[in-house]
């Protein structure tokens, strides 16, 4: 699950009546308001800062992919389109771009994009799997982990892409 920026809401992923589902859970509890209702998956929510947008995977088209939907509205749009498996969506801090991990030429990147999918940036490259990436707060650092060494560990980059700085060291 994910906190809405206002602490009322949780978005959560739960089965469906037919695959799994995005729904609304109220925090302090209540009946969840279902998001989608589709046979494919629904996973890893994300919200934006203002509150009023959700990132996340929807494997509708055959693959994960990463949708943006208007809370408002209930309207969903698709802003990946490389790349067969695209998971992990987290919003900046800011606002301005959503990181995701996907794959590409056989290793799992971290990518940017912005929230109406334009602008799409590969900012990790070299060995091993980039996954799971999370902001700082200041909106230019992304930690993820790496299986670069072997065993995975927590690595940090910029926005523009330097380092990866690795920051712990497991055996």
């Amino acid at each position: 699950g994910a906190w809405s920026p206002d602490g009322r809401w949780i978005a959560l992923m739960m089965r469906g009546r037919s695959g799994t589902d995005l729904f609304l859970q109220p925090a302090r509890g209540g009946k969840p308001q279902r998001l989608t209702d589709t046979p494919e998956s629904e996973t890893s929510p994300t919200w934006s800062p203002d509150g009023r947008r959700i990132a996340y995977v929807s494997d509708r088209t055959g693959s994960p992919q990463i949708y943006v939907m208007d809370l408002r509205t209930r309207r969903s749009k698709r802003i990946t389109f490389i790349g067969g498996y695209n998971c992990s969506p987290a919003w900046s801090p800011r606002g301005e771009w959503i990181a995701f991990s996907g794959r590409w030429e056989g290793r799992f990147r971290i990518f940017l994009v912005r929230p109406d999918g334009s602008d799409l940036r590969v900012i990790t490259s070299g060995i091993g799997n980039h996954e799971s990436p999370s902001w700082a707060p200041d909106g230019r650092h992304i930690v993820f982990s790496s299986d670069a060494r072997g065993n995975y560990d927590l690595y940090i980059t910029t926005v523009e892409g330097a380092g990866p700085w690795r920051i712990t060291s497991t055996k």
